[in-house]
């Protein structure tokens, strides 16, 4: 799952390191605010 990540982090641009953890912090965040 985080390498599958990191690929389209890649293939996106995004320069920063994802991870499943991050990604679910960030989900929850949005919903929050």
């Amino acid at each position: 799952m985080n390498r599958c990540l990191r690929r389209i982090a890649k293939q996106c641009g995004i320069t920063k390191r994802l991870s499943s953890h991050l990604a679910r912090h960030t989900f929850a965040t949005t919903i929050i605010f």
